[in-house]
């Protein structure tokens, strides 16, 4: 089927942005509200840093879920379900009175939240294959980009007007109009073929058939890299520049923002890139930069620079070389699997997840204060990316296998 929206138009890559933003719009203006969380509901910030974790987990489960099924029922359904599902869980979230509260309804939030990450990438490659896969997802990139760029200064004003639980108030009016969009204006895209029903075994055939292929093993692991010293960052940047460099949360938002123009840019120039010079190309730029922009923060970290420009330059540069790798990868990753474009995308985003999981609860176990712990682990992610791209698709381009399981 066709959009109700032409897939060609700004409506629609508006619409697709917004959805597959989900999980920034419960994670971005949330963060500003951590450290105050920590004495609102006296827990401490290994407890208050599980809000993050549980987060982290609830949308990994919703990515090994949602993908899977869509391939076989359509993409529709489990986008319905999921939506339904955050809604109702950020205003669990809004009336929680307890940080035991809050981090089960941040899990089910999260849960429906991953219908958008997954589905949104599973639709482009129902339309799009290849270099133009690339331009579209670099394109809906951008949009993505404007909630981590405005969540936190959202956050910030809401925060400092009507206490933390307007933050989840604000998210459920915002996406409920975009829902009734959704439901009016994007039909199916699947091509629906006769297949196996949705059987763990089944499933478990081909998730094994994916993780056998080395294209699309290649391009997961570089994700799985540069997305570690994101999410270092995202998840603890409150606390450094809060708590240990003593920013006000309305300074934490406009330095926030700024970074995250870094990640608009890049996905501006990447929509471009990849029509000119081709994804791989495209990709490298982005692997490169970021490598050189993670030694330089780690460097001023380490060297007791404690000031705002210290962080927020090599950032910015880092979220623009973040923006030429992660939609590029993931385009390039799916096009030879149109069968599986769902599963897919579900292995894409857990290796997303799993990143953001694990970083979120080392670095609140061994947050000393500073800088340092957040930024060493950015630089250690940002070398590995590099070195991982330059070993196993810069030297060569591997061969994907197109055929599904049977």
């Amino acid at each position: 089927m066709k959009f109700s929206l032409d897939p060609r138009t700004t409506a629609c890559t508006a619409l697709l942005g917004t959805l597959s933003a989900l999980s920034a719009l419960s994670l971005d203006p949330f963060l500003p509200a951590l450290p105050s969380l920590v004495t609102e509901l006296d827990a401490p910030v290994t407890v208050v840093q599980l809000t993050i974790s549980a987060f982290f987990v609830g949308l990994a489960c919703g990515q090994a879920l949602y993908g899977p099924f869509s391939d076989h029922y359509g993409r529709r359904p489990p986008l319905i379900f999921g939506v339904t599902l955050f809604l109702a869980a950020t205003l669990y979230c809004a009336n929680a009175g307890s940080i035991e509260g809050l981090i089960t309804g941040r899990f089910f939030q999260a849960l429906g939240a991953a219908s958008g990450m997954v589905l949104v990438r599973s639709i482009v490659r129902d339309l799009y294959a290849g270099d133009e896969a690339a331009h579209k997802m670099a394109a809906i990139w951008l949009v993505f980009g404007l909630m981590p760029m405005f969540g936190p200064l959202v956050g910030s004003g809401l925060l400092a007007l009507w206490g933390w639980q307007s933050i989840f108030w604000f998210m459920a009016a915002f996406i409920a109009p975009v829902f009734a969009v959704m439901l009016v204006a994007l039909p199916e895209t699947a091509s629906l073929q006769p297949r196996q029903a949705t059987t763990p075994s089944a499933l478990a055939r081909e998730y094994t058939h994916l993780l056998r292929q080395r294209h699309f093993m290649v391009y997961v692991t570089l994700i799985f890299f540069s997305q570690v010293g994101v999410f270092a960052f995202v998840t603890h940047s409150s606390f450094v520049l809060v708590t240990a460099l003593g920013f006000t949360v309305g300074e934490f938002g406009l330095v926030y923002a700024l970074i995250m123009t870094g990640h608009l840019a890049g996905a501006a120039l990447g929509a471009r890139l990849a029509r000119t010079i081709g994804t791989d190309a495209t990709i490298r730029r982005g692997v490169l930069l970021s490598f050189a922009s993670g030694l330089v923060l780690m460097g001023l970290a380490w060297s007791g620079i404690d000031v705002a420009p210290a962080i927020v330059l090599p950032m910015l540069f880092l979220m623009f070389g973040f923006s030429l790798i992660v939609p590029h990868a993931m385009a390039a990753a799916m096009t030879p699997f149109p069968e599986l474009a769902g599963t897919a995308s579900s292995l894409i985003g857990l290796a997303q997840l799993s990143a953001g999981a694990a970083i979120s609860y080392l670095l609140g176990v061994l947050f000393d204060g500073t800088a340092r712990p957040m930024t060493g682990a950015i630089a250690l992610s940002s070398l590995a990316a590099v070195v991982f791209y330059e070993g196993f698709i810069g030297r060569s381009q591997p061969h994907p296998a197109r055929t599904p399981p049977s």
